[in-house]
């Protein structure tokens, strides 16, 4: 791995400003609610090389655990972000080992963020979307983005289904949905992506999600 490659490629090239955005909008919400970012616990998931856990540190996040299914994901924030997370992990959530569960009971997570880690293929699923979630308590905050078009309700990929089960179910109360620009394309064309943020009321149930997902 090549120190700042993707800040040069994905930030600086392609003008991606997700991992800024997201921790902002964040900001503005849970500021708006009267809790303080520094009594947020956050559990990044799809973590990458940290710059997300980075932009919340900066807004005066002590806690961050990071999350990614990639081994190489934690020796890139390991090596960009050392001093960010208090623990990253390497594993399924849908399926997390003993020891994970434990890192996860002692540091408390009372927020997870999700930024540029969901969508098709290697990325994540809806099922694995609902499984995150759900590792969650009550009244955490759920921030995270994905590409606009994926929450349209003519789109075979499962997204726009279950935010509307997560909240018609009070499942997720969702304080903003704000669409911009989230980068350019190799060829200039502006690619838009949808952030979400809300407070977990209760679990969902994935499979059974998943499965609708699938029918729509």
């Amino acid at each position: 791995p090549i120190t700042g490659l993707y800040e040069r490629l994905i930030v600086e090239a392609l003008q991606c400003v997700s991992h800024e955005m997201i921790p902002d909008l964040l900001a503005q919400v849970v500021s708006r609610s009267g809790t303080r970012m520094a009594d947020l616990h956050v559990l990044d998931f799809g973590a990458g090389s940290g710059l997300v856990g980075a932009a919340l540190a900066r807004h005066g996040v002590n806690t961050i655990v990071g999350l990614d299914i990639v081994p190489e994901a934690r020796s890139a924030a390991r090596r960009d972000h050392a001093d960010v997370y208090q623990a990253y992990i390497i594993g399924d959530i849908c399926q997390l080992e003993p020891a994970d569960q434990a890192i996860l009971s002692r540091l408390q997570p009372n927020c997870l963020i999700s930024v540029s880690a969901i969508g098709l293929g290697a990325h994540i699923s809806p099922h694995i979307l609902t499984c995150a979630i759900n590792v969650m308590p009550r009244g955490s905050w759920i921030a995270f983005n994905l590409n606009a078009s994926f929450l349209e309700k003519e789109s075979p990929t499962g997204y726009a289904n279950v935010l509307e089960q997560l909240t018609s179910r009070s499942q997720l109360t969702l304080h903003l949905r704000h669409t911009y620009q989230h980068r350019i394309l190799t060829d200039g064309t502006p690619l838009y992506y949808t952030a979400i943020i809300g407070q977990k009321q209760a679990d969902a149930h994935p499979g059974y999600i998943f499965q609708e997902s699938l029918q729509h």
